[in-house]
């Protein structure tokens, strides 16, 4: 059962409710860790955060990071952090977000939208298949600690 959803771009009010969010998925975050990354790095960029709101509950939070490769014609968007409130799946709340991450890639000249999801995550690889995206590489992953 789909339910009304609208998005919009996060502000700094929403940031106790994405650290809930990125918490339901693992992503342990600090409010003011969230509140610092928020203010210095999305909107003044291409990159964006939108969250999804029902009855005025925020139920969803998607960022979309802006690359602009320099080896490629035109930039490419990727999804780094999709979330639905593990109370609000399967509703169409995830569905809206890629969708506004979408428009964004689009209006923004982007030629595709990618992102990544740990193996383990099938229910989320089945609707990210069900929408449209299709698996189509490896990722390598090299951790740099504190150098």
């Amino acid at each position: 059962m789909s339910l009304p959803v609208h998005t919009r771009a996060a502000e700094a009010g929403d940031v106790a409710r994405m650290v809930e969010l990125f918490g339901q998925l693992g992503y342990a975050n600090t409010a003011a860790d969230v509140r610092e990354r928020l203010g210095a790095h999305f909107g003044s960029r291409d990159d964006r955060v939108f969250v999804a709101e029902s009855d005025g509950v925020i139920c969803g939070v998607v960022v979309v990071v802006v690359l602009h490769p320099m080896h490629l014609p035109a930039p490419r968007a990727t999804i780094s952090a999709l979330v639905v409130d593990e109370n609000m799946r399967s509703r169409g709340v995830g569905a809206v977000l890629v969708q506004r991450s979408e428009q964004h890639a689009a209006d923004t000249g982007c030629s595709h939208l990618e992102l990544a999801s740990r193996d383990f995550r099938t229910r989320a690889h089945a609707f990210y298949e069900g929408i449209g995206f299709v698996e189509v590489r490896k990722r390598f992953v090299k951790e740099l600690g504190k150098l």
